[in-house]
């Protein structure tokens, strides 16, 4: 069963704040007009290292019962793991215009662009290793563009629930962390990292899957209409949406 944690909308800066309250029929409902269907930019499973974008990696087979049998719908065989170390990075810069399968660059500079990001994210049992994954957009000339986003992390994985266990009566549950909002004008490309940090054994058990990167045109802000629970708002949009699987 699914519930939501919470929902994080933002002002024209790009400045995220929680809203205290459930996310009602999907959380944003677009009148007149609807977004153009998705540019997949990231789509991975984790399935077979090394990645194209992420390079070699370590992965557990879901088979071996490190996690919870309540794993994500329709996951593969295989999902991300760090290394040994303290920390794993694995980072991949990739093209969102249309030249690379994105959106049309007057699109992005118009203010019409928009995102979203999502992975699946659970660790050890109660040892509470983590990853995060964080996105932060370029210009053309690889010049950072406002802040960084991220899901994951310590905060969201250490408050998943406790699964019923194959091999451990406290094996943790799988958990989807996601996010989006505006893409900067001025954009050409972004940045994905996975980062992973062990805190306690000696793997770094912060495990990932089906990672989603997408981008997307939504209609000129005259034109739609953000509800969310009886609150709206208008151009400038991004949000936030937490769930747990």
């Amino acid at each position: 069963m699914n519930t939501f944690e919470s929902v994080e909308t933002s002002n024209s800066s790009g400045n995220l704040w929680r809203l205290g309250m459930g996310v009602v029929a999907g959380g944003l409902m677009f009148v007149g007009e609807t977004p153009a269907q998705a540019a997949s930019i990231v789509s991975e499973s984790f399935e077979s290292s090394p990645s194209s974008l992420f390079g070699t990696f370590s992965s557990y087979a879901y088979s071996q019962n490190y996690t919870s049998p309540n794993i994500p719908p329709a996951a593969g065989l295989r999902y991300y793991t760090g290394d040994a170390a303290a920390t794993t990075t694995k980072s991949a810069t990739v093209g969102i215009t249309d030249a690379n399968g994105g959106i049309p660059v007057a699109t992005i500079d118009g203010g019409l662009g928009v995102f979203s990001l999502s992975a699946y994210f659970t660790t050890y049992r109660a040892q509470n290793d983590w990853s995060s994954v964080t996105v932060q957009f370029l210009d053309g000339s690889a010049a950072a563009l406002g802040s960084p986003v991220s899901i994951g992390g310590f905060d969201f994985v250490s408050t998943l629930p406790l699964g019923p266990g194959t091999n451990y009566p406290d094996e943790k549950d799988w958990g989807l962390d996601s996010a989006g909002g505006s893409v900067p004008a001025g954009a050409r490309s972004a940045t994905v990292t996975i980062l992973t940090t062990r805190l306690g054994g000696t793997a770094g058990d912060g495990y990932t899957d089906k990672l989603q990167f997408d981008v997307s045109q939504v209609p000129e802000p005259s034109t739609y209409v953000l509800t969310l629970t009886g609150l709206a708002a208008l151009a400038g949009l991004a949000w936030r949406r937490r769930r747990v699987a």
